[in-house]
Order: C-alpha cells, then structure tokens, then sequence
C-alpha cells in the first residue's frame, strides 16, 4: 500500500471518530434540553449557562462531521445541472468545482488557524456565563474546514480519475498529433 492509500485510510478514519464523537455530543446535546425541561418544569429553575453550552456543542457537531457528509454525499450539488450533462463532462465539472471548493476552504481554515491563535495570543473571551476563551471556537471551525478542504481535494482527485478513464475508454485522445475519435 503506497502512502497516498494509508493517508487516505488514516484521514477516513480520523473521519469517522469525529463523526463518532459529533454523535456523543449530539447525545448530550439532547440531555442537556431534557435535563433543561426537566428542572424548569419541577423546580423552576434552569441550567445558567445552558445556551451558550448547546452552542458550543452545535458548532462542534457541525464542523466535526462535515467532512464525513461530504463522504458519502450528501452536501448539496446542482443535480439539474450536472444530470443533464454526460457522465465525462459531468465528471470533468465536478472535478473544477470541488478542487475550488477545496482551495477556497483551506484558504478560510488558514484565515481561521491565523485568527485563533491571535485569539488565543491576545486571551480573548467570550463575555457569557462560562466566560469561555475564544481561540478553541475557532480552532473547532479551522480543524473543521481544514478536514473538508481536504476531502474536496479527494473528491476532486477522483473525479479526474473517472474522467482521465472515461476519455481512455471512448477512446477520445491525441495519436501522432490527431484527435481520436471512437464510435
């Protein structure tokens, strides 16, 4: 196995126990309200910083798992567009698109790496209950889309693959300075 695979299958991995653990937090997440209902309905009282703590834990679930929807598909596409397409150019525009789309998130995950550590340089809070730093938030966007830029990346390099093999298979190509076509 070369080192592409085994970063390949490292990356899937680091995937699913992010997944695994955006599932836990929407476990307590779901606790958490209950927990909520449960004490304002007996006792009148609530969780102080209740809010602010499903807020962290909706960022986290967000994030951490974006990466691994992007794997099995299920983000979003333009599917009038690319159904009425063939299957090669259907696979030569998905490949321009999610190259793009995978430049332009690790541009915003270095924009967020640069802001998080300034954050965490300048001990930057955020002025609720928990008074909780704000460097980790944003590490948690950073990491996220960082893991997402590179499973675009991925995405990408495989629909050049299918395309690169569908152009070999209809026999579409260049021979001694000629185009090639097969019927």
């Amino acid at each position: 196995m070369n080192v592409f695979k085994k970063a390949g299958v490292a990356f899937d991995r680091l995937e699913d126990f992010l997944v695994y653990l955006a599932a836990a937090a929407a476990l307590a997440l779901v606790l958490m309200d209950c927990a909520e209902i449960f004490l304002r309905t007996l006792f009148g009282r609530s969780i102080r910083a209740a809010v602010e703590i499903e807020e962290y834990l909706q960022l986290f679930i967000v994030f951490m798992s974006a990466a691994y929807i992007q794997r099995l598909g299920g983000h979003v596409k333009l599917e009038l567009v690319l159904g009425s397409l063939s299957s090669r150019n259907r696979a030569l525009v998905s490949a321009v698109t999610t190259f793009l789309g995978g430049v332009f998130l690790l541009i915003l995950s270095g924009y967020g790496t640069a802001t998080a550590v300034e954050m965490a340089v300048r001990g930057v809070y955020r002025i609720t209950p928990l008074e909780f730093p704000k460097a980790p938030l944003i590490s948690a966007v950073a990491l996220g889309l960082f893991l997402l830029a590179i499973r675009f990346l991925r995405n990408a390099y495989e629909y050049a693959s299918e395309y690169r093999s569908q152009r070999r298979r209809t026999g579409i190509g260049k021979k001694d300075g000629h185009v090639i076509h097969q019927s």
